[in-house]
């Protein structure tokens, strides 16, 4: 089967998924006003796989000569994962970022998977088997594939396994019933495939520890829906106009999954925390990259609100404007490390991105988003408050007015405004409030992402220069000032094949 198009994605999610939007059930989420606009843009996305300029970047040919998109490459050379870098800005700049759950971010999440199957299988052939048939399927099908791993917020007093957290409530020679919630699948309403997983954390018991794929009309399941913040008019909405992808929460109801849709369950506990760290590498790359265009679009944005008023030369704005090229060159400085210390895995040849500089940047990303949008909205200033519309320029009473005060340095009026509204639906609206509470506590919270650094990173070839600065006895010390002096870089290898 080749790439699909928008039109056959749109096809695709018309069936009898249960999906519930403020407490009544859609029944098609291509056609529901609150849910319609984000659907054809991520048909969108499936359109751009057959652009004449884009398509030697976004689709690949199997050894099979099979087309797939190149979501579903599997890296093994740098050029290649610089490729599927690539993949995620072309479609992180043609939606304007508004979809973080794109068809290739689930592509990604199961590609971390890809190289840890055996892990995951622990030893059961037919959970191996299972893996490789859902990659198949799903590769071939050019599904749009997500995921739901994060559990509701419970009494922390209480051991997990005590809570009520998702977990297996009968197995038997068919496959498992499970019975509880996932609390956010970002996207869950618009997909095909939604991958299922346990998020680690102390106290797990095998019962609640699982990983399994399954269509989003799946029997005994429901996706809860978030009331939607998607606005009906992208004049004055180029952000929220483009829909909004709706987190949702996924409710199993005693819901059977064969086990030809399981990829593990039971698996040690203490075993959770390794693997999730492993595949999650690509994910958080990924989620990098994302963020890195979305600081182009703010640097962009606030040049051109810049440009508009004629405010380039004031020194307080050129020093606002060079905050923002940092924190873009940062975050670009960061997946250039991650790329250039990328090793192939010893046991697949999969190029991984190094997880200690996506660590890192994203901790960087995190702490510095909201300051850069204050930094955009000073250079806006009040005029950020009140912007005219498309129809009040069209207004012949007050237009003429609006055209008199409003006229930008190489813009006209209107555009001014456009450019704008553009600012107060990256920063101000309930778009831009969810979109930086999602950056914030994406797989785990900045200062939990922080820890995480300090725990990943030896800092024994430090420590022993400073001892040695120091005139601490070299018996001590440990090591010979010689034996320090190594390429840097190379002591983060242990990192990347943890």
């Amino acid at each position: 089967m080749a790439v699909r198009t928008g039109v056959e994605y749109l096809d695709s999610i018309r069936d009898d998924r249960k999906v519930f939007l403020d407490g009544d059930l859609v029944k098609d989420v291509t056609a529901h006003p609150e849910t319609r606009a984000i659907a054809e843009t991520m048909a969108s996305v499936f359109d751009l796989q057959h652009r004449p300029d884009l398509r030697h970047i976004l689709t690949i040919t199997t050894d099979d000569g099979e087309v797939q998109g190149s979501g579903w490459m599997i890296p093994k050379s740098l050029d290649e994962l610089i490729q599927r870098r690539q993949v995620t800005e072309i479609l992180a700049r043609e939606t304007g970022t508004t979809i973080t759950r794109s068809p290739e971010h689930g592509a990604i999440s199961l590609l971390g998977m890809h190289e840890l199957r055996h892990d995951f299988a622990n030893g059961d052939q037919d959970r191996l088997d299972a893996f490789d048939e859902i990659w198949r399927r799903c590769s071939s099908e050019d599904t749009a594939f997500v995921q739901g791993w994060i559990d509701p917020q419970y009494d922390r007093r209480k051991p997990a396994a005590q809570t009520d957290l998702i977990r297996v409530v009968e197995k038997n020679g068919k496959g498992i019933v499970v019975r509880g919630v996932k609390s956010i699948a970002t996207q869950g309403a618009y997909a095909n495939t939604i991958l299922v997983g346990t998020f680690p954390r102390p106290g797990l018991s095998p019962d609640q520890i699982m990983y399994f794929a399954v269509p989003a009309n799946h029997p005994g399941m429901k996706i809860v829906c978030r009331p939607s913040h998607s606005k009906h008019d992208r004049e004055n909405n180029p952000l929220a106009g483009r829909g909004d992808e709706l987190d949702s929460m996924l409710v199993f109801d005693d819901s059977f999954i064969p086990w030809e849709n399981v990829i593990a369950q039971g698996i040690p506990p203490a075993a959770t925390v390794r693997l999730f760290h492993r595949l999650s590498q690509f994910l958080h790359w990924d989620v990098l990259i994302r963020q890195g265009v979305r600081a182009e679009y703010i640097l962009g944005a606030a040049s051109n609100v810049v440009d508009s008023l004629g405010t380039g030369q004031i020194p307080a704005v050129k020093d606002h404007l060079a905050e923002l090229i940092r924190f873009l060159e940062t975050i670009r400085a960061f997946l250039t490390a991650a790329e250039t210390l990328a090793v192939p895995s010893s046991w697949t040849g999969t190029y991984r991105p190094n997880s200690l500089q996506i660590t890192a940047g994203r901790t960087y990303a995190a702490q510095n988003w909201q300051h850069m949008h204050e930094l955009l909205q000073d250079l806006c200033g009040s005029g950020l408050l009140m912007q005219p519309t498309p129809a009040d320029y069209a207004n012949e009473e007050i237009s003429p007015w609006l055209n008199r005060v409003h006229e930008g340095v190489g813009f006209t009026a209107e555009e001014r405004s456009r450019i704008f509204r553009l600012v107060w639906d990256m920063t101000a609206t309930e778009t831009s409030a969810r979109s930086h509470i999602y950056e914030r506590f994406n797989s785990a919270p900045w200062f939990v992402t922080r820890t995480q650094l300090f725990d990943r990173y030896d800092r024994q070839r430090e420590k022993m220069l400073a001892l040695k600065l120091a005139g601490v006895d070299p018996q001590k010390a440990q090591v010979e000032l010689g034996q320090i002096e190594r390429p840097w870089g190379s002591h983060l290898d242990a990192v990347n094949k943890s």
